[in-house]
């Protein structure tokens, strides 16, 4: 890594430099696209007894983002659900990535919010699984989503507010298989870190993230996947799937002087 600052982010409270650290061409049949009311009303889940984190990266200088410390095995599914806020709702986001190569990166999880153009995208393996429309997301106001691909099926679906947004089957996509081995970052890019001298190419999340678990087991549409989905998006997701990355448990790296402070125990205004 190009970074000489470092941070282990533990479950354990301590102090660390002043700073509390915590604990498609997808083608087939889309469903239709539904956004949940942004005046919806929902209570806010209570997070009572559990202390966590939330990551705030700005981008300005050097790239900032976190790894998680984590053995990734092969996967042919993976979903991952988590809360996010961005500073300008224009701006592109990569909330999830995951590569064998940092300087090539095969792109074998990239998970982004392209603002300006309205959509969510997925790449496996170098290849496009989906591009969804998006609801543009409103300057530091959070937001709850969830999504998913099964490289058995070809199917993917993209959740918000505990709600299907949009789901469909990418038939290319059957068989493929992501390789054991890489890294797993959220906030950023990876290439971006060396091929760009450590400096920002505008992929970068500006604004914060947490309550972050990437599982590998697929959602489907199915009942019991949209009971999981609704309840994981009113708490604060002790009951998350974490099979490869659990945001309370699985310690993080913090670079490029990215801060993480206590978030507040109230889903929706961390």
């Amino acid at each position: 890594m190009l970074f000489v600052h470092v941070t282990l982010i533990l479950l354990a409270s301590g102090l660390v430099n002043g700073q509390y650290f915590g604990s498609n061409d997808g083608t087939s049949a889309n469903q239709v696209i539904h956004f949940p009311s942004i005046d919806q009303s929902r209570r806010p889940g209570q997070c009572d007894g559990v202390v966590y984190m939330k990551m705030t990266p700005h981008q300005r200088m050097y790239v900032q983002y976190e790894q998680f410390a984590t053995n990734v095995s092969q996967l042919n599914e993976i979903s991952t659900c988590f809360w996010m806020m961005v500073d300008n709702p224009l701006r592109p986001a990569t909330m999830l990535n995951y590569a064998l190569d940092e300087e090539v990166n095969t792109d074998n999880i990239t998970l982004q919010y392209r603002g300006s153009e309205s959509l969510w995208t997925l790449d496996i393996n170098g290849q496009n699984v989906y591009r969804s429309k998006a609801r543009r997301l409103q300057a530091r106001m959070w937001s709850h989503f969830c999504h998913s691909w099964s490289g058995e099926t070809g199917e993917w679906s993209v959740w918000q507010s505990g709600q299907l947004v949009e789901s469909g089957i990418n038939q290319q996509s059957r068989g493929w298989k992501i390789p054991a081995g890489g890294v797993l970052v959220t906030g950023q890019h990876q290439n971006t870190i060396v091929n760009n001298m450590g400096m920002d190419n505008g992929e970068g999340l500006e604004g914060s993230v947490t309550l972050m678990s990437v599982s590998d087991k697929h959602l489907s549409t199915d009942p019991t996947s949209r009971r999981y989905v609704d309840q994981v998006s009113k708490d604060c997701s002790p009951r998350a799937r974490g099979e490869i990355a659990d945001w309370l448990n699985t310690p993080r790296l913090g670079y490029g002087g990215v801060r993480s402070s206590r978030a507040q125990p109230v889903c929706g205004n961390f």
